[in-house]
């Protein structure tokens, strides 16, 4: 049960972190999106080393269960982070959502430092 349950998690895991850096490149500042990328991936070795860390101390006392319990909880901050993410303007304009595309392609050219831009999706 432990070994499937680790292995469906860690495989959805894997297919979320390549999207997860392409998005946050994405909507990055064009002079920091190099910096973003890196770093977002530099977040995601951290991550996985305070994981490694926190079941080292904790499988001893708590088991294998009660780390399925205190990882959920030390690593619930990303929910708010996940819901502060907006979607990319491409998957807004492939499902129909133009004027929220135009309007997050113009946020972008703002945070690129260029102003009055008009923005018209077919």
């Amino acid at each position: 049960q432990f070994l499937m349950l680790r292995l469906v998690m860690g495989l959805f895991m894997g297919m979320g972190a390549p999207p997860a850096v392409v998005l946050s490149g994405e909507v990055s500042p064009k002079r920091y999106r190099a910096l973003a990328t890196c770093g977002f991936s530099l977040a995601w070795g951290v991550g996985t080393t305070v994981n490694g860390l926190i079941a080292y101390f904790a499988m001893e006392h708590f088991g294998w269960r009660g780390l399925s319990l205190i990882v959920p909880i030390v690593f619930s901050p990303c929910i708010v982070f996940l819901a502060c993410i907006r979607e990319s303007p491409r998957f807004d304009y492939h499902n129909g959502e133009v004027e929220k595309a135009e309007k997050t392609i113009k946020q972008l050219y703002k945070l690129n430092g260029k102003r009055d831009v008009e923005i018209k999706l077919k």
